[in-house]
């Protein structure tokens, strides 16, 4: 009786027990993304203090190397910026239109209720 009671006991932990959300695992590395030219380049973000003010701000940065170590790994693109590619292939991020946050809000809601 009692090794089943610690079977049973075992069993609820393992059911309730909640897991982590993410993704991918934690070891998958920078976000990549593959620019016209077929380059490969990873997304690192960094806080730097700004000039005569006490402000930080977050910039955000591809570099071809995915060990960069100046700046801090992202797994993927903050929901507020869409990657985006010069005439020249370099990859940047820039912030979303507000009519594409709407827009893409109100098909979400669409499918949803379809």
């Amino acid at each position: 009786m009692n090794r089943f009671r610690n079977l049973l006991v075992m069993l609820l932990l393992v059911c309730f027990t909640p897991h982590s959300q993410a993704a991918e695992p934690a070891d998958a590395g920078p976000y990549s993304h593959t620019n016209s030219k077929g380059k490969t380049y990873y997304l690192f973000s960094k806080d730097v203090q700004r000039k005569n003010s006490e402000k930080v701000q977050t910039i955000y940065y591809f570099a071809k190397d995915p060990k960069n170590s100046k700046g801090k790994p992202l797994a993927k693109v903050p929901k507020d910026r869409v990657v985006s590619e010069t005439k020249t292939g370099m990859l940047v991020l820039k912030k979303k239109a507000k009519g594409e946050e709407s827009k893409k809000k109100e098909s979400e809601k669409k499918e949803k209720d379809s």
